[in-house]
């Protein structure tokens, strides 16, 4: 049941590339048809309300506890001939910094093969590139922290075989 929960998160860590296309919109004929409309007198607009003052706060017994710690992120460090990867999880969001040579085209095409391998199981996630090396993954909340370290394992693992295809230069 376990192996089927981190199974189900993996798929929607990368169910992202779905959502991805590098098709071009496909040509579509627009028909602009002009209509024929009455103008009415439009009612003047209502005046702006009166602004409202504040009560002043008064300083309750909660806002001098401690605020809750910030959520510790689940950290995954890999290397790879020599090049690094790392993929630091937070709950509903995964940052993964990969070396920037790694094209967009190339990563999008690594989640579209994690899209066909798990399917509908990653339904809900989605992905956005940002600076070069970096894409960060939104997948839903309240999973915990030990399943998102397994997933973590199993996109390490994925992704390891997916590039030993590949013809890659061992780094300097």
């Amino acid at each position: 049941m376990k192996y089927i929960a981190v199974l189900s998160a993996l798929l929607a860590l990368f169910s992202l590339a779905g959502c991805q296309t590098s098709d071009a919109p496909a040509a579509t004929t627009e028909v602009v048809v002009a209509a024929e409309t009455e103008t009415a007198d439009a009612p003047a607009p209502a005046p702006a309300p009166a602004p409202v003052q504040a009560a002043p706060e008064e300083e309750s017994a909660e806002s001098t506890e401690a605020a809750e710690p910030e959520e510790t992120p689940v950290v995954g460090n890999y290397t790879y001939l020599g090049y690094e990867m790392s993929v630091v999880s937070y709950d509903g969001i995964c940052e993964i910094k990969y070396p920037d040579f790694v094209t967009d085209d190339e990563v999008a095409a690594f989640f579209a093969s994690e899209v066909e391998k798990y399917g509908s199981l990653l339904d809900g996630v989605i992905y956005m590139f940002g600076d070069g090396g970096s894409v960060k993954v939104a997948y839903p909340e309240g999973i915990d922290a030990a399943v998102r370290a397994e997933y973590i394992d199993i996109f390490a693992s994925d992704l390891l075989a997916y590039v030993s295809q590949m013809d890659i230069t061992p780094a300097v």
